[in-house]
């Protein structure tokens, strides 16, 4: 589909200034799931940014954890691995 397709299948996002940003050439998308992409728009019209901050906080300091200090290398240890699933050590 072309950036204005889809634009109108998710207006709540601005790719044009997404694409500008990374650097990434805008040609035509490969966008297999149209409903992934409604959802993704309906999300982003019913979901309020001070949420959508903190979820992108919690996955930045999630993923980034291995290379934090060892207490949130240990808190996520205990969570991912002893509580989620079962590791001892």
């Amino acid at each position: 589909m072309t950036l204005a397709d889809l634009q109108k299948l998710t207006p709540a996002f601005d790719w044009a200034a997404y694409f500008k940003t990374t650097g990434t050439p805008r040609a035509e998308l490969n966008v297999e799931q149209p409903k992934f992409m409604q959802e993704i728009e309906r999300e982003l019209r019913e979901t309020s940014l001070a949420d959508w901050k903190a979820y992108l906080k919690w996955h930045l300091l999630r993923t980034a954890a291995p290379a934090l200090s060892a207490a949130f290398v240990e808190e996520s240890f205990d969570f991912y691995g002893r509580t989620l699933s079962g590791t001892k050590e």
